[in-house]
Parts: structure tokens; sequence; C-alpha cells
């Protein structure tokens, strides 16, 4: 039973506090200005993602994305760095919503994929 105070579905706590904190900035509605042109090739434009948007926020917690190339399918292959290197969860919930900011930016590109 549940109190007044007490939510009736607390949300789960994240195996990763990179996703965790990446989550809630989402969920905070912050926008980021980062103009791209669809002349600039897919490549590059992917690359300018991790160095300007997504390297930023995961280096304040240890951690890092290296982008390894986009491969004629436009799925992008990333390397985990850092506090995130070899661990599972952060591997899967990190590429998921890595994803959903680069296809913001990206949105030809496909998927994410994590490669070791």
């Amino acid at each position: 039973m549940s109190t007044p105070d007490s939510p009736v579905n607390p949300a789960p706590e994240s195996a990763c506090s990179i996703a965790g904190q990446w989550a809630k900035k989402a969920s905070t509605g912050s926008t980021l200005s980062l103009v791209l042109t669809a002349d600039t090739p897919i490549q590059e434009r992917v690359r300018i993602v991790f160095e300007q948007v997504i390297n930023p926020e995961l280096q304040r917690d240890g951690g890092s994305v290296e982008f390894i190339g986009v491969d004629s399918d436009r799925v992008v292959q990333m390397r985990l760095k850092g506090s995130c290197q070899g661990c599972a969860s952060s591997a899967i919930r990190l590429s998921m919503m890595l994803e959903s900011t680069v296809k913001a930016y990206v949105p030809e590109v496909r998927f994410l994929e994590v490669v070791v």
C-alpha cells in the first residue's frame, strides 16, 4: 500500500550513471544548437555530433565514445571508452540513448553499433 508521500511506481535506478544522467537531461527537454548542413558528408556530420554533443557529456563521468565510421548501410560503428568500456549494461543502454541523439542531427543514420 502506498502513502500519499511515496511514489506508486518509482523510476528504476540506472545501472550506468552516465545513461541515467543522459536520460534525465533528455527528459528535461534541453536542446543543443548544432547546425549541420545536408551538404556535409554523413560521416563528417556524425563525427561532429560525437565530438561536440556526445563526448562532452560523457567525459563528465570519465567516459567517451570513439567514432569508428559509418558503413554503406548507414550504420554507425562506435567504441565505448573510459568508465563505459567493458560494461554490457552501459553498452546497450548508452547506445540506445546515443542513437536517438545522433539521429536527431543526422536522420539518415539507421542505427548505432558498439564494436570492441
